[in-house]
């Protein structure tokens, strides 16, 4: 008779978990019930429309959520500066005003970073462009001192 530990049938337990989760994912059927008939063109164009939608939105939202989070944490401020009297809500204004600027900048070049580094060997030229993007938003971020240059 075999003793198996504890650890021993946890490990086989993850082990038949984690192989049904790759036999799932990486499955070649397509489990797909319509009405009528359609063709296998006309669902993987609808399929890859689907996708990029998707895509895009997951995009946005990730660059929305760079930015509401980075200007999240200047609100102990605003709230502190809305405390002082008489200039408090002016003053706060003011902050929310710089704070969301700075969020801006600094989450929409984070986010172009993130997403030129994805793209380098897939999209090279794209990639490329938004890495030049990036620097000047990193110019901005560290260098500008406010002037505007004359030309």
């Amino acid at each position: 008779m075999e003793d198996y530990s504890f650890g021993g049938f946890m490990c086989c337990y993850i082990c038949v978990c984690v192989n049904g989760w790759m036999d799932t994912a990486f499955e070649e059927v397509i489990d797909h019930a319509a009405d009528g008939s359609q063709t296998a063109k006309a669902y993987f164009d609808f399929e890859e429309v689907k996708l990029t939608w998707a895509t895009r939105v997951t995009r946005l939202l990730g660059v929305l959520l760079c930015v509401g989070g980075l200007w999240m944490i200047f609100t102990p401020i605003m709230a502190l500066l809305n405390f002082v009297p008489l200039i408090g809500s002016l003053l706060a204004g003011v902050a929310a005003l710089a704070s969301f600027i700075f969020a801006l900048l600094v989450g929409v070049t984070l986010s172009l970073l993130v997403i030129a580094t994805a793209w380098l060997f897939f999209r090279p030229c794209l990639s490329l462009s938004l890495l030049t993007v990036v620097s000047l938003g990193v110019y901005l971020i560290f260098y500008w001192d406010g002037k505007i240059p004359k030309i």
